[in-house]
């Protein structure tokens, strides 16, 4: 997750899947994350582009990059809290 902002929404719900699974979801480093994932509910992700008009989905397409290269710094500090948190010996 730290390489890009490419795919970044996917790969915030997939990071918040695992901490949950984990029982670490109401973790404090995962707010910007959670942000991501809630503020992302505004687009059509995982519909297929074939069911969305052509216009539609290129200017929705333009405005998830633009909000991923946005959120990505926040997404990177995040991620090095998340990383710090599951180096832990005890994860406390």
């Amino acid at each position: 997750m730290l390489e890009s902002p490419t795919d970044l929404i996917p790969r915030c719900r997939r990071l918040l899947t695992v901490m949950r699974a984990l029982g670490w979801e109401g973790h404090e480093c995962l707010a910007t994350i959670r942000v991501v994932d809630s503020d992302a509910d505004a687009w059509p992700i995982g519909v297929a582009p074939q069911r969305l008009d052509a216009a539609y989905h290129r200017r929705v397409l333009d405005e998830q990059a633009s909000y991923c290269q946005d959120a990505w710094p926040g997404v990177q500090v995040a991620c090095r809290a998340v990383l710090a948190l599951l180096s832990r010996p005890n994860m406390a």
